[in-house]
């Protein structure tokens, strides 16, 4: 059985970079979304991007996308709402949509038709006040459903902590799993213990 791979995601901080590149994050996420208290300008993160070193996937979190994907020193973007001129042609530059769950009829026709024209699909809670980052936590079984129904990889967010991420692996059996409050000391401050804990817990080894 595949390894569950790991993003750490809306890091602020260099000691909280380094923590989550220790403990074996697959993936690495930082946050140019304005309404975030994780928010960073792309100024900002340039250093952060420069210190993750190769084979570990640096992703660029957005709300709202509408130009290309900024390709310099980023693997993919992720946003919830991608504008018309947000499809760039560079291979090199992967496309992930943030997909708000709700469940209700044709939800799963909804899913599979959003994922086609994307690299892959990334499950969160719906919140009408921002646009992901609220611990808020995803219909598991809904969630087993999309990952059944679509061919692109599934990406699980949505309240994962240390102590339940090795239960939603089980029962939704996503490619990867992110999380971004539920390893945090505050909003944007990651706890380097909970890094841990949660990797761990995600790959089995806890």
């Amino acid at each position: 059985m595949a390894v569950t791979r790991v993003k750490i995601c809306g890091l602020t901080l260099p000691q909280d970079l380094e923590a989550a590149l220790e403990y074996g994050a697959d993936a690495v996420g930082f946050v140019f979304e304005s309404t975030s208290p994780r928010y960073l300008t792309e100024e900002k993160a340039k250093d952060l991007l420069q210190r993750v070193p190769p084979f570990v996937f640096r992703v660029g979190v957005y709300g709202a996308l509408h130009g290309d994907c900024p390709r310099t020193l980023l693997d993919a973007c992720q946003a919830v709402h991608w504008g018309a001129f947000a499809f760039s042609q560079d291979l090199f530059v992967r496309k992930i949509l943030a997909l708000r769950l709700g469940r209700g009829p044709g939800k799963i026709d909804e899913a599979k038709r959003a994922a086609a024209d994307y690299d892959a699909l990334l499950l969160d809670a719906y919140d009408e006040k921002a646009f992901g980052g609220t611990g808020k936590k995803v219909d598991w079984g809904f969630a087993a459903e999309v990952v059944a129904a679509v061919s692109k990889p599934v990406i699980l967010a949505g309240g994962l902590t240390p102590e339940n991420v090795a239960e939603a692996v089980a029962k939704v059996g996503p490619f990867a799993v992110d999380v971004s409050s539920g390893v945090e000391s505050e909003p944007g401050i990651k706890d380097p213990l909970k890094i841990r804990d949660f990797i761990q817990a995600a790959q089995g080894s806890g």
